[in-house]
């Protein structure tokens, strides 16, 4: 773009902004849209309203119209034409930067733009944000794990946008999920990727250290993706008849693997584990295996299942996301990661309360039992 010096300095100018220049609004596009509806009124004398989906609606604006409910005189109206507006110009490649390095900048601004005014929804986040470290972590492995990443003879796998997966939703997961399952499992290696306040935005972690929180990230579903419920959708089974409960219409199997809050208290039980208390992944893993050949993450909505009252709500037959904590901490019992007679005491006293309804608990047989005889299970 032109820049014409209007000062000695060259801090004061013209800038030409011609025909063949493209500027996008990153911010403010709503009263961009006002300004361009005045514009075309004051130019044609009239502005068609159009619904959401461009479709013209009712008749034309006029200006009596807008004379009869602003109170404006035609005047008024015409030197609005005049009105100055300031507007800040953010260069989409400065001389000298690489393509990566311009696009990181004017998303970094996006997000802080948009931090400080209406918030993006927590997948827009994690897809833009080029500060924060499990962010920008997820978004590299989503679109390069087998697991997960588009190929053209099956249906996407991730949920880009929306937190929830619908019940006939044929995604795996959610892009929301995804990074949280990140931050999760990672956070005990990276805790100074975490935002030191509320609302603060983190300090971007350097190159070496986002390149290994990718291939830990890797590792991770790379372990996950080798569990015989994910094998199964290598050989063409879809995740709905997986995820949705018997009781539904078609009824499924109820697997938590294909719950998003399933998967972030697995990938939270699986970093205390791996990263807390140093244990090999791969051998962890050997015994996951062995509790889904058996029908460990299946039929939740059963009082024989682990799962049962911790993750699913049999009053309101529905999932329990306040229950995750608890399934991760059931995770790290069964993977003999809780030796300490108290904190099973305490992990048996969670579990005989997520079962207990109306004084009463569920045993695992399915029977109606005092909540002390509840018991933790074997561990693996």
């Amino acid at each position: 773009i032109a820049f014409e010096g209007l000062d000695s300095q060259g801090q004061l100018g013209l800038l030409h902004l011609t025909s063949d220049v493209a500027v996008f609004a990153l911010d403010g596009q709503h009263r961009l849209m006002g300004i361009q509806g005045l514009m075309r009124l004051l130019r044609t004398g009239k502005l068609q309203p159009y619904t959401k989906i461009k479709k013209a609606v009712g008749e034309a604006i006029t200006l009596n119209d807008i004379e009869e409910v602003s109170a404006l005189t035609p005047e008024e109206i015409e030197n609005l034409v005049s009105e100055t507006v300031g507007i800040e110009f953010i260069p989409a490649v400065v001389a000298g930067e690489t393509r990566a390095i311009a696009r990181q900048r004017v998303r970094s601004i996006f997000v802080h733009v948009n931090l400080m005014a209406v918030k993006l929804s927590k997948g827009q986040l994690a897809l833009l944000d080029e500060d924060d470290g499990f962010s920008i972590v997820t978004r590299q492995v989503a679109v390069t794990h087998p697991l997960l990443m588009e190929k053209r003879d099956r249906n996407p796998r991730i949920n880009w946008d929306s937190a929830t997966v619908a019940s006939k939703s044929t995604v795996l997961t959610t892009l929301q999920a995804l990074k949280e399952m990140t931050q999760r499992y990672l956070g005990d290696r990276f805790p100074h990727w975490l935002s030191p306040k509320p609302g603060l935005v983190p300090m971007r972690p350097d190159d070496d250290e986002l390149e290994e929180g990718m291939q830990e990230l890797r590792r991770l579903l790379d372990a996950l993706a080798s569990l015989p419920s994910y094998q199964r959708l290598e050989r063409g089974e879809e995740t709905p008849v997986l995820r949705r409960f018997s009781f539904e219409k078609p009824g499924g199997e109820s697997n938590i693997l294909f719950r998003p809050v399933g998967q972030v208290a697995i990938a939270l039980g699986l970093g205390v584990l791996v990263f807390q208390q140093q244990k090999p992944l791969m051998s962890l893993l050997e015994k996951l295996r062995s509790f889904d050949a058996v029908g460990g993450f299946n039929g939740i909505e059963y009082p024989e299942s682990l799962w049962y009252g911790v993750l699913f709500d049999p009053n309101k037959r529905r999932i329990r996301v306040a229950g995750r904590d608890l399934a991760a901490k059931l995770l790290v019992y069964i993977l003999g990661g809780i030796d300490e007679p108290m904190d099973r005491a305490e992990l048996r006293r969670g579990l005989s309360e997520a079962r207990t309804f109306e004084n009463r608990a569920v045993s695992f047989e399915g029977r109606f039992v005092k909540p002390r005889e509840i018991k933790l299970p074997e561990v693996l």
